[in-house]
């Protein structure tokens, strides 16, 4: 991979950038109002339960749409000048849900924040990727990462609060706040600089990337059931304040700065495959452990540690996966990456709610479980026919 000219100065700034803003938006588009869903759904009509869900399914669209576009955004406008263009969108279009009334209108405000997300995510994903390799570089994305979680885990518990006091709507004044903070950093921090275009950086890598994405849109389409579905979930088991669930929902952000901050560290002992294989382990025993529990709060939140776990590993595992294996055109792929991770996202509500309306919530969650276990299997049996703990895909 050919390495950027970086002056050290700029490689601290951005790397500061990447660090503690890159992955953030991504995590507030969606945790910011899921504590806030049962009682969003009160107010958006007949269906407002599907409505309510499809809030963050429509986030998903728009992060997958951003995804696909972004590597180009990159190009074209430079690392500076695309961070601060998405960060202002990201913040104009967040604040649309104090205002915006109708259900549509709601909903397009909220695929512009998923774009914006998408863009700010790959331009920083990019600069970590273009100035690490091996190790280090699966160590920085677990680091970016776990701040990535602390902030779902902060938006999370404060849109719950904001929620039980001064109505959902006030949630939304997360997504200002944190732009305006974000511009900051961002003009400070970032130089115009842009990917190389070369022969390497079109070199078509899908045939070898496309079972990866696969089991990216399954994966997230399984743990995207701890921000959708839990809620629900821990309703039909009592906890009937906003307040109170969002301290559950919290956990899965918890467990996952854990998670991705211990990454690197699984990836220098135990490889790739087999960290993988941990991560589906954690992701299958945690949708089972929600589904058997009917009451009480101690069980869901053991279960949604264990999803958080997995999701924690499961972010930097892909990026590094991407990075390790499509060279000058990482940042390209990065994107794609997100998209399909956001499609899997936007699965979730159109499979769950039917199933959910027709089996129930626990058993919703057993299924689940089943389908995490599958994918388990396989990726221990590739971990075991592996000879060597090294990067693959």
């Amino acid at each position: 991979m050919n390495q950027p000219n970086y002056k050290s100065a700029s490689i601290g700034a951005m790397l500061f950038v990447a660090l503690l803003i890159g992955l953030v938006p991504q995590g507030l588009t969606e945790a910011a109002i899921t504590a806030s869903l049962p009682e969003m759904s009160k107010d958006l009509g007949v269906n407002g339960d599907l409505a309510a869900q499809m809030m963050i399914g429509m986030s998903a669209l728009g992060l997958t749409l951003g995804a696909l576009i972004s590597g180009k955004v990159l190009e074209i406008f430079g690392a500076r000048n695309s961070f601060i263009y998405s960060i202002l969108v990201f913040g104009f279009s967040g604040i649309g849900g104090m205002f915006l009334s109708e259900p549509w209108l709601l909903f397009a405000s909220r695929v512009v924040v998923g774009v914006a997300s998408s863009c700010i995510a790959t331009t920083c994903l990019w600069g970590i990727s273009t100035t690490f390799s091996g190790n280090k570089r699966a160590k920085v994305f677990g680091i970016a990462g776990a701040i990535g979680g602390i902030a779902v885990l902060l938006s999370i518990v404060t849109g719950g609060f904001l929620t039980q006091h001064y109505g959902w709507r006030m949630a939304f004044v997360i997504y200002p706040t944190f732009a305006l903070v974000a511009l900051v950093f961002g003009v400070a921090g970032l130089e115009h600089r842009r990917p190389e275009v070369s022969h390497a950086s079109k070199v078509n890598y899908f045939p070898t990337l496309w079972k990866l994405y696969i089991t990216v849109v399954a994966f997230y389409a399984l743990a995207g059931m701890a921000a959708m579905q839990l809620p629900f979930l821990l309703k039909d088991n009592g906890a009937g304040e906003a307040g109170l669930r969002s301290l559950i929902q919290a956990l899965p952000g918890l467990a996952a700065i854990l998670g991705a901050g211990s990454y690197g560290l699984f990836h220098s002992k135990i490889g790739a495959n087999w960290t993988f294989s941990l991560c589906m382990g954690s992701l299958t025993s945690g949708l089972f452990i929600l589904a058997i529990s009917y009451s009480g709060l101690v069980a869901p939140g053991i279960g949604a540690i264990a999803v958080g776990l997995a999701m924690g590993i499961s972010g930097p595992y892909f990026y590094n996966q991407i990075s390790a294996n499509t060279s000058a055109s990482a940042g390209r792929y990065i994107g794609y990456l997100n998209a399909f991770t956001f499609f899997g996202v936007f699965l979730n509500p159109m499979i769950a709610e039917p199933v959910k309306a027709k089996v129930g919530v626990h058993s919703m969650f057993i299924l689940g479980a089943t389908i995490a276990l599958l994918i388990c299997l396989i990726a221990s049996r590739k971990a075991y026919t592996s000879k060597a703990p090294e990067v693959t895909v």
